[in-house]
C-alpha cells in the first residue's frame, strides 16, 4: 500500500521499502497527474509504473563540475540552486522534454562572477522573444546604422560573424546609470524604437557570464555586456518564437581563437623562414668575404 503527502509544492510518496519519492506538484504535468492518480488509486499492482515516473538519481558531468538533480530539485557542486530557470529546467524534465539548453545555459550562468549581474540577468530574460543556443548562448538583438557600424560611437563593425570584446571592468555595473560604457544589447521592441530609419536590426548572441548590469530605464529591456558576436540580420517585426536558438551560427568563439593561433603560427613559420634566409644570405656574405680576403692576399703576394 501506498502512503503518500501532498503540499502546494510537493507529493512525497513513501513506498515499502524504497526512500521517500517527490516530485513537483504541477498540474499541467502529465507525470504528476498520473503520480497522484496512482496513489490515491492505491492500486500496488501499478508500483512499477509509479516508479518509473520518479526518475532515478541523473549525474550530468560538465566542464566546471557536476550538476545533480534528484528529487525534484537540482544541485550543483553540492549547492542547491534556486532560480527561475531551474523551475523551467525541472518543468521540462518531468515533462519529459529535451532541457540540455537550458542545464547548458544555467552552467554558463554561475560562471559569471557577479551576484548582482546574475540577478539581473533574469530580469532581462523575462523579456519575450529572448532564445538561447543548444551551448547555452543568450539570443538577444542589436540595432546599427545604415553602414553596419554601431550607432553611439560609428566604430564598431557589426557585419555578422564579427565578435566584439571589451575588459570586464570598464563595462558600467550600475543599473541606475542608464546610457554608459558597455555592449547594449536588448529585446526587439527596444532594438527597434532605437534604430535608425535607414539602419539594421542584427540577432546577436552572448555568454551569460559575460552579461554585467541591466539598466533600469526602458523596463529592463537592455542589458550590457563585455564581449558579444553579431550572427545575422533580423528584418522581422515579430520576436522569435521558439525558446531555442537552432539555426547554424557563423563560425564559433573557439574558432575565432583557433584562426588566431593559426595566424600566430603562420606568422612564426614565416618568421623563421625569413630568418633562414637571412642565414643564408649572411652565409653567401662570408663566403664572398673570404673569397675577397683571398684575392687580396693573393693581390699582396703579387705586390711582394
Amino acid at each position: 500500500m501506498f502512503s503518500y503527502s501532498l503540499t502546494t509544492r510537493v507529493l512525497t510518496v513513501f513506498i515499502p521499502g524504497e526512500t521517500p519519492h517527490q516530485i513537483k506538484v504541477d498540474h499541467e504535468s502529465p507525470l504528476f497527474r498520473r503520480a497522484l492518480e496512482i496513489v490515491t488509486s492505491q492500486d500496488e499492482s501499478l508500483k512499477d509504473e509509479l516508479l518509473k515516473i520518479f526518475v532515478p538519481l541523473k549525474k550530468i558531468e560538465t566542464p566546471h563540475g557536476d550538476f545533480i538533480i534528484k528529487d525534484g530539485e537540482v544541485f550543483w557542486k553540492g549547492k542547491r540552486l534556486h532560480n527561475v530557470a531551474v523551475d523551467r529546467l525541472l518543468e521540462l524534465k518531468e515533462m519529459g522534454l529535451p532541457y540540455d539548453s537550458l542545464l547548458n545555459f544555467i552552467r554558463r550562468v554561475l560562471m559569471n562572477p557577479s551576484f548582482q549581474s546574475v540577478n539581473e540577468l533574469y530580469n532581462w530574460l523575462a523579456n519575450k522573444g529572448l532564445a538561447i543556443t543548444p551551448d547555452g548562448m543568450v539570443i538577444g538583438y542589436k540595432a546599427i546604422r545604415e553602414d553596419w557600424t554601431d550607432i553611439h560611437s560609428a566604430t564598431f563593425n557589426n557585419h555578422p560573424g564579427q565578435v566584439h570584446e571589451m575588459p570586464r571592468n570598464e563595462v558600467d555595473d550600475n543599473q541606475q546609470n542608464n546610457c554608459s560604457a558597455g555592449f547594449h544589447i536588448g529585446n526587439l521592441a527596444y532594438a527597434l524604437d532605437f534604430m535608425p530609419s535607414t539602419g539594421h536590426i542584427v540577432l546577436v548572441e552572448f555568454d551569460p557570464a559575460d552579461a554585467v548590469s541591466v539598466p533600469t530605464d526602458c523596463s529592463y529591456q537592455k542589458l550590457r555586456v563585455s564581449k558579444y558576436r553579431v550572427i545575422e540580420e533580423y528584418t522581422s517585426k515579430e520576436p522569435l518564437q521558439s525558446p531555442i536558438f537552432e539555426r547554424e551560427l557563423p563560425g564559433s568563439w573557439e574558432e575565432d581563437y583557433e584562426e588566431d593561433d593559426e595566424d600566430y603560427n603562420e606568422d612564426y613559420e614565416d618568421d623563421e623562414d625569413e630568418d633562414e634566409e637571412d642565414d643564408d644570405y649572411e652565409d653567401d656574405d662570408e663566403e664572398d668575404d673570404d673569397e675577397e680576403d683571398e684575392g687580396d692576399e693573393e693581390d699582396e703576394d703579387e705586390e711582394e
